[in-house]
């Protein structure tokens, strides 16, 4: 087993996290935050791999923490996707950019399981 890896994921356009604006039909990773309208600065506050339209639709449902922490006033909520077709690839980088940005701080309820290839996991993020 290689002890570590590096991964390139190049974020889509910041999108409006809501109703109507889901429509993701393929695989990847993703990113949920919040922009606050005051400063222009973005939050990150969760991470996550898979159907990427099918997981947005379930957290602006059912995560209280993320709907808590969007519906705030002055806050504007927004995601990026990344495509990635390969579950293994997702779920390393899930696990890297929960790491990189909070780990327990975020929405996540548990820290990702990675795929088990690697001890430790970078990820360089491209905005665009």
């Amino acid at each position: 087993m290689c002890n570590s890896m590096t991964f390139t994921v190049t974020w889509s356009e910041p999108k409006r996290f809501e109703t109507g604006n889901l429509n993701i039909g393929f695989d990847g990773v993703y990113l949920i935050g919040y922009r606050d309208t005051e400063t222009d600065k973005r939050y990150i506050i969760y991470i996550g791999q898979g159907d990427i339209g099918i997981r947005l639709v379930d957290h602006l449902r059912n995560n209280a923490c993320v709907k808590r922490k969007i519906d705030q006033a002055g806050r504007v909520g927004y995601y990026r996707y990344a495509k990635c077709t390969d579950e293994d690839t997702r779920l390393d980088i899930e696990l890297g950019l929960y790491r990189k940005h909070g780990g327990s701080t975020l929405c996540n309820e548990i820290e990702p399981p990675g795929s088990g290839r690697y001890e430790h996991i970078e990820v360089e993020e491209k905005f665009g």
